[in-house]
């Protein structure tokens, strides 16, 4: 058994590292569809191509800087990392319904349906679980420097090394 110390740092959790993770794969599939919605469009606009290929580059951008950027700051923690990461998720939902309703319609998309809708609802509601977690919320609070300012307790800061 290791001995506690006062001063030690929260360590991010294994939930934390997977949802960083799990928040980078849509991320960069997102700049990757910028990418080549910018690199094939000529080719796309000849296919006339419905969204067209400025839709998907704006959209993949929007994916990319939002998964991306929610990754890192729930990575480094900080001021409102936890509610940023939440939204950025919500709003990553949203669009994904959002593109779906709209752009595909065929029957053979929607054999997925319900796979879809239940892997949305169990994503969204591990973010909510994992963000609203008393020690990632340790983790958090230290990373503002809560604890260099005597904020944090010493119980909480060892109750961070078990985590």
């Amino acid at each position: 058994m290791k001995p506690s110390n006062s001063t030690s740092v929260p360590r991010r959790s294994i939930e934390l590292k997977l949802l960083a993770l799990g928040l980078l794969v849509p991320g960069i599939f997102g700049w990757l569809r910028c990418q080549q919605a910018i690199g094939q469009w000529d080719w796309l606009a000849r296919l006339a191509v419905r969204p067209g290929p400025l839709y998907l580059a704006l959209s993949g951008a929007v994916w990319g800087a939002l998964g991306v950027g929610a990754a890192l700051w729930l990575w480094w923690g900080g001021r409102g990392a936890a509610w940023g990461v939440r939204a950025a998720a919500g709003l990553l939902a949203l669009s994904y319904w959002v593109d779906r309703v709209a752009f595909y319609r065929s029957s053979s998309a929607q054999v997925s349906l319900p796979f879809s809708m239940g892997f949305t609802v169990v994503s969204l509601l591990a973010v909510l679980l994992v963000t609203g977690l008393p020690r990632q919320q340790r983790f958090f609070h230290y990373r503002l420097g809560w604890a260099a300012a005597g904020k944090v307790s010493d119980e909480e800061q060892r109750s961070g090394d078990r985590s």
